[in-house]
């Protein structure tokens, strides 16, 4: 029997990018597993542990000037 890998992802815009990285990454201890700029006009990092099948993606847009909590 095989298993399929999967992965799972969670997103989430921000405007404090920066601040997001460093809470994560030194405060937690997590790593930026991959990183994007200016796709379509957004930045965004993925922070995870490469090891693990789901990380967190966090993206910026100048554009969008405020983010609302999740609902």
């Amino acid at each position: 029997m095989s298993f399929l890998a999967k992965q799972f992802r969670v997103a989430r815009p921000t405007q404090q990018l920066e601040k997001v990285i460093e809470f994560y990454t030194k405060g937690l201890g997590l790593e930026i597993i991959g990183e994007f700029h200016n796709h379509a006009g957004y930045d965004g990092v993925m922070i995870g542990d490469k090891h693990l099948p789901y990380h967190l993606e966090f993206t910026f847009h100048p554009a969008h000037t405020q983010t609302h909590p999740p609902g």
